[in-house]
């Protein structure tokens, strides 16, 4: 049997291409997801830790698109040593407020906002989060998150209801300050 390079060649190009274009597509978010992690680590953020929750202005946005009237806190998720408990305080004056949980491939896994929650205690929101193989007992939070990868990023936004006014919004990064993510403690 004698191969037709004139058919074998483009077949090869082809393959070669489209795996190069699916590794492109499965490798690009955990690479993008590495750069920024990265960044944040070398500018202080610390693992399983919450960000403070600066006013945004132009000048200090980091991401491009991000609202001046948004109080935002962030953590860098690593589930390796266990389920995490997220414990908030709800704050009471933002004009709205949002949890969301991204997996290392940048993915949306969990989101809940100040019109979807439930809360076993008013004022209060607990977030177990967890990896698939980590179990949780059903009485220690409001609502589980499963994260799909051993890394994930938590955002917590709260959005002011007048940036303007300077003692609300003070009280307001007082409120959100108060948000903490801890070890999941399992009494067993």
């Amino acid at each position: 049997m004698q191969l037709d390079l004139k058919i074998a060649v483009p077949i090869a190009l082809t393959g070669g291409l489209l795996t190069g274009w699916l590794a492109g597509i499965v490798a690009t978010p955990h690479l993008v997801t590495d750069t920024m992690f990265e960044r944040f680590m070398s500018n202080g953020a610390e693992l399983n830790t919450l960000s403070r929750a600066p006013l945004r202005t132009a000048k200090t946005a980091k991401v491009v698109a991000d609202n001046a009237d948004t109080l935002t806190r962030s953590a860098i998720i690593d589930l390796s040593e266990g389920p995490l408990l997220l414990d908030v305080d709800l704050p009471t004056t933002a004009a709205y407020w949002s949890v969301s949980l991204f997996a290392h491939n940048t993915d949306t896994f969990y989101v809940a906002n100040d019109q979807t929650i439930t809360s076993s205690e008013p004022g209060r929101f607990r977030l177990a989060i967890r990896r698939e193989d980590q179990s949780v007992p059903d009485d220690v939070s409001d609502a589980v998150a499963t994260s799909p990868s051993r890394y994930s990023f938590l955002i917590i936004r709260a959005t002011m209801p007048d940036r303007s006014h300077a003692d609300a919004v003070t009280f307001l990064q007082e409120e959100v300050m108060q948000s903490r993510v801890e070890p999941l403690r399992i009494d067993e």
